[in-house]
């Protein structure tokens, strides 16, 4: 029997192959947000699953999500958006949303 661990996660190829597994179910169109655990950083902490937002509801999701991750003494997050199209010559898809998430977890000290 394998198990896979936090270490192995590292490649982004096999964190998103985990995701179904550590959330429970094959995500879509969501944002996907990994804790981070002391003391290397390299343990799995809070899993967080949301809705991708609208547009106009970016900045209140990202500040409603970053507390609950502060609130469990996380030193850094992995965010995982599943959905979107990018268009050739435009940033990727939900790039607004990643910089509001970025800013609302700056707030309390969690890198992304």
């Amino acid at each position: 029997m394998t198990t896979t661990t936090t270490a192995d996660l590292r490649n982004p190829a096999q964190l998103l192959a985990a995701l179904p597994y550590l959330i429970g179910f094959r995500p879509a169109k969501s944002a996907v947000l990994l804790g981070h655990r002391a003391p290397g950083g390299d343990r799995t902490g809070l899993v967080l699953r949301a809705d991708i937002p609208r547009r106009e509801d970016r900045a209140r999701q990202a500040r409603a999500l970053a507390p609950r991750l502060a609130a469990g003494r996380h030193t850094g997050v992995t965010v995982a958006l599943i959905g979107g199209r990018r268009r050739s010559g435009s940033p990727p898809p939900h790039a607004g949303f990643v910089k509001h998430l970025k800013t609302a977890l700056a707030e309390y000290g969690l890198p992304v």
